[in-house]
């Protein structure tokens, strides 16, 4: 998903109207994510997904990016509005992304990591988190004929669902020990197929994997 951002106003315009507040980064959560989906070419590869919530006085519109560091190999993404996932929620400001890889595809290693919100101009709040080492997830959703199944009750399973063209067509979040395959599909008009997102953020890990079909096969 990408976000295009319009600046409206003239440069000097949105200098007056600013009052150069600093972002105030107040969470941070950070997964590392095992590619299991079959029809992907990222298939056994891990990358680290990081989100953070925060505030600035001087609007939504005054973001601008995200660094992510991880400080014992000096190593920085950097993550653009129009290059992640962009929200805002109870009047926070949320904003990350899911495919942060690092060089070689290497797994995230443990450590710490500092991740810093930036505004239009240059100010930043920034928050550290530590990474734990990493131990492989397990796929805790199947899908066996027409019926699928859950087996961990801890943690956090979303679907996401798309259409024959490969449009995201909407997710949800499924709880429970299993049940009819299809009834997953009846709040999603036009989907065909989903894949399934595995978090347990106590460790910070999860797994993605699928597809898997309306008409399963």
């Amino acid at each position: 998903m990408r976000l295009k951002t319009a600046f409206i106003f003239p440069f000097v315009l949105l200098i007056a109207a600013c009052s150069f507040n600093s972002p105030v980064v107040s969470d941070v959560s950070m997964v590392r994510i095992y590619d299991d989906r079959t029809d992907s070419p990222y298939r056994g590869i891990c990358s680290l997904a990081c989100f953070a919530s925060f505030a600035d006085e001087d609007g939504e519109e005054d973001f601008f990016k995200m660094e992510v560091e991880y400080r014992a190999g000096n190593y920085v993404w950097q993550v653009h509005r129009d290059e992640g996932l962009y929200s805002k929620r109870e009047e926070k400001l949320w904003f990350g992304a899911f495919d942060l890889r690092f060089p070689m595809d290497k797994v995230p290693p443990e450590g710490e990591y500092l991740v810093r919100i930036f505004d239009l101009y240059g100010n930043y709040g920034e928050k550290n988190i530590n990474l734990p080492p990493f131990a492989k997830p397990a796929a805790v959703f199947q899908v066996n004929g027409d019926r699928w199944s859950l087996s961990s009750s801890t943690g956090r399973t979303i679907l996401f669902f798309f259409d024959e063209k490969g449009e995201k067509g909407g997710e949800m979040s499924v709880t429970g020990q299993g049940g009819d395959l299809k009834s997953l599909f009846s709040g999603f008009s036009g989907a065909e197929y989903f894949y399934s997102l595995f978090i347990e953020e106590k460790a910070s890990t999860g797994i993605l994997n699928g597809p898997f079909y309306k008409d399963s096969h």
